[in-house]
């Protein structure tokens, strides 16, 4: 970086050494004159500062991650610039990264990986928690302190902010080649799922000694990235414990659903794993806003693995809730449902009424035919039923005029009438025909 050399002041800052370099800028240590206090002092490089709205982005984001307080998460003390120069002073922590420790030590035991592996993930939950996704999960991003203790640096923010700003070219992406997840190849929406693809590859690394597609190209690599099965960690370390593939297998899925839903959770999978244990209670996704993968539901129920001198713990049985209150409204469906009922009940009411009627008149009509049957034949046998036109009509068939019963309105004046109804055969309203078939 040009200017800021062993032995300058930068920003109040007096540079002693530098600690690394990356794509994004360099890492100085450095010491803070206010406050005498040695710092990790990174510097963006200024090319990739040029824009003034992604420089002002680059310190607000860089603000919300200082806000996060955890023993994992490297602490950051401050953001600024300095003559166009953004810069992040953070915690010296002297000691290796897990790059170095691989690289001189060879594959670590499985305990030490799976321990630097659950303190990495409670880190990435914690940043998950707030909306941040640190996008770049990597070796050289996990410092260890004594006693292996983790500390987890370099958020990603950078990468963050010039992606979402649209600094990169077409068909770029932001990303170290060896651990990014198949999205951010693509260049799709980015959630906390793509951190849990990094922490899987950090954990092949550490349990192989070489990250999980250790091809020579760059272009094999990302197309096994996209495409290839994930690899199982006993092919290249029979001794492991068998239980770490499928986590390995699950962390490198291609799909973000088919992987944990929280890093805590491949956490406290790979500390079962290392006791042969199981995880006894659900898993759950802790990540909120941008963050958050779309329409998940987020709880912080805590989780936890079953030591090796715990029983198994008993299913946890829920207390009966009671019924929800009925909203107000009516959905499509129930209201279709009330309405069929109801015209049913009109329909059934109906035909109810209508057979009431029916058979009101048929009682009528039986009174009225006993009262006009006509009188019985001279040989003792019973009447010859007659029926009406529009009985037959009813039934179908059609009416006979010899055989039908004159309907005449009574006249009592005249011999025959219905009131003289013993006026004979030559009776002129029908007699003749009666007479014309036995009667």
């Amino acid at each position: 970086m040009g200017g800021i050399v062993p032995g300058s002041v930068f920003a109040d800052h007096e540079i002693e050494a530098v600690a690394g370099r990356g794509g994004m800028g360099v890492v100085y240590r450095a010491r803070q004159r206010a406050l005498d206090r040695t710092v990790a002092l990174k510097v963006i490089a200024p090319s990739l500062m040029q824009d003034p709205a992604i420089r002002r982005r680059f310190v607000r984001e860089s603000r919300i991650a200082a806000s996060i307080d955890h023993p994992n998460v490297i602490p950051i003390y401050y953001t600024s610039e300095e003559d166009g120069v953004a810069f992040i002073a953070m915690r010296y922590v002297p000691g290796d990264d897990v790059r170095t420790l691989v690289r001189r030590e060879g594959r670590l035991a499985p305990r030490r990986a799976a321990g630097i592996t659950s303190q990495v993930a409670a880190a990435l939950d914690a940043a998950h928690a707030t909306g941040l996704v640190h996008r770049d999960v990597k070796p050289a991003n996990v410092l260890l302190g004594p006693d292996d203790h983790v500390y987890l640096t370099d958020f990603g923010l950078t990468k963050h902010v010039l992606s979402d700003a649209g600094a990169t070219k077409p068909g770029q992406w932001v990303g170290t080649l060896d651990f990014v997840a198949p999205e951010q190849i693509r260049g799709e929406r980015i959630d906390a799922r793509a951190d849990v693809y990094g922490l899987a590859c950090l954990l092949h690394y550490m349990l192989t000694g070489r990250p999980p597609y250790d091809h020579e190209t760059d272009e094999a690599k990302l197309w096994a990235h996209l495409s290839a099965e994930p690899p199982r960690v006993t092919a290249t370390a029979p001794e492991i414990p068998a239980g770490f593939d499928d986590l390995v297998v699950r962390g490198l899925a291609k799909a973000p659903a088919d992987r944990f839903p929280s890093a805590g959770d491949l956490g406290r999978a790979t500390l079962a794993a290392v006791e042969g244990d199981r995880v006894i209670l659900g898993e759950r996704t802790v990540a909120v806003g941008p963050a958050a993968p779309p329409d998940a539901a987020t709880t912080t129920a805590a989780t936890r693995v079953a030591l090796p001198e715990e029983a198994p713990a008993a299913p946890t049985e829920l207390a009966p809730t009671e019924p929800a209150a009925p909203t107000r409204g009516l959905h499509g469906p129930a209201l279709a449902a009330l309405a069929a009922a109801a015209l049913l009940a009109v329909g059934l009411g109906t035909g109810a009424r209508v057979a009431r009627r029916r058979r009101g008149h048929r009682r009528r009509g039986n009174r009225r035919a006993e009262g006009n049957r006509p009188p019985r034949r001279a040989d003792g046998h019973g009447p010859r039923r007659r029926r009406r036109a529009p009985e037959l009509a009813r039934a179908g068939r059609r009416p006979r005029l010899d055989r039908l019963v004159c309907e005449r309105a009574p006249d009592r004046d005249r011999p025959g009438s219905r009131g003289d109804r013993r006026a004979g055969p030559t009776a002129d309203w029908g007699g003749p025909a009666r007479a014309a078939h036995g009667r």
